[in-house]
């Protein structure tokens, strides 16, 4: 019963956190109400849909849980209205907060995604595969902001900024390794969840970063390159 509860809340925690990240992003990005919502959408089910495929489920759960289309579809459409008719919605003031708001949505529908993931990984009896319910997590945890960012032509910030991969990994497997070693739980699912968001936050304030390879100043852009490559053909 306790785990039933936790995963119907784990996964609308994650559906109300990742529609409305997604929603401030298509905002931004000056898309329409069916941009607002499609992109919303693939937000919230992107790295579910993943998930799914890769564990043989077919059709993906999110083409049979029509109440999560409904709750995506509302919690987009408010926050398109509130955009749209709120004059203040864009004062800098405003702004920087709905930025922290959205750090923090990012990072709660990380950590509930990532939950979730691991969650039915372990259902699907993969329960003494760490790596595969480790990696179903990863995927459903940043499976849809990586498409998100696709489509909105932009570099996924997983690939180049902050931990937010690494957040997801360490919250899955502390998740599955206190479940492994007969811990309660609703403890298991706290101590997972409070991680991810905690590292990811932290990673936000301090501006932590994986390491870079450095690049000089003068060297060559990737145009650069290619047409000095064109160029030695010719």
């Amino acid at each position: 019963m306790l785990s039933e509860w936790l995963f119907i809340t784990t996964e609308y925690i994650a559906l109300v956190a990742t529609s409305m990240s997604g929603a401030f992003v298509a905002i931004g990005k000056r898309l329409d109400l069916i941009g607002v919502w499609f992109l919303s959408l693939i937000a919230s089910f992107g790295g579910g849909v993943l998930r799914d495929l890769l564990l043989g489920e077919t059709p993906p759960r999110f083409f049979t849980h029509y109440h999560w289309l409904l709750t995506v579809t509302l919690v987009s459409l408010a926050v398109f209205i509130v955009a749209r008719y709120w004059k203040g919605y864009w004062h800098p003031r405003v702004r920087r907060v709905l930025d922290s708001v959205h750090n923090v949505l990012d990072a709660v529908g990380l950590a509930a995604f990532t939950v979730s993931g691991v969650q039915l990984a372990l259902a699907a009896g993969h329960t003494d595969n760490l790596f595969l319910c480790a990696f179903m997590g990863v995927i459903t945890g940043v499976g849809g902001g990586v498409i998100r960012d696709i489509m909105v032509m932009e570099m996924p910030g997983i690939l180049h900024k902050r931990v937010y991969a690494v957040a997801s990994m360490i919250g899955a497997v502390l998740y599955w390794v206190c479940l492994r070693y007969a811990m309660p739980e609703g403890v298991a699912w706290a101590i997972a969840m409070t991680s991810i968001v905690a590292i990811r936050i932290c990673a936000t304030v301090f501006r932590w970063n994986m390491p870079h390879v450095p690049i000089p100043e003068e060297a060559p852009s990737e145009t650069e390159q290619i047409n000095e490559r064109e160029m030695i053909k010719k």
